[in-house]
């Protein structure tokens, strides 16, 4: 799964921008062992929210955004898989993933906070 989402990245990277260029902040980290991780790159033009399952087990969690807030409503599409979709709720986004695996979370706009993520560039 990991390597699935690397080459996805790469072979994205030249339509998203984050996904190769720009900042990283890290969101959610399962301290107690296997679990999810998950990190948002930002560039100018795009946002990606990344979540990677590294136990063997389903793991669900509501994830932070991160840096770049995005409006509740706002409509998440997995490029790994697109039928999976998500919907913003506040500050956060309820994600389900299967054991080992990634999901790549991407919406068509996001607002653009002056500065916000000129920090983690």
């Amino acid at each position: 799964p990991l390597l699935l989402c690397c080459t996805h990245c790469i072979s994205s990277g030249k339509q998203h921008k984050c996904l190769w260029q720009g900042g990283m902040h890290v969101c959610w980290v399962d301290k107690d062992g296997p679990g999810l991780y998950a990190f948002q790159r930002i560039s100018e033009d795009s946002v990606a929210l990344v979540i990677l399952n590294t136990s063997t087990d389903v793991c669900s969690a509501d994830i932070p955004h991160g840096v770049v807030s995005l409006p509740t409503g706002t409509m998440m599409v997995d490029r790994l898989s697109p039928s999976y979709i998500v919907e913003a709720q506040g500050k956060n986004v309820h994600v389900s993933l299967p054991g080992l695996t990634a999901r790549v979370l991407m919406c068509d706009s996001y607002p653009r906070d002056s500065g916000s993520e000129q920090q983690y560039v």
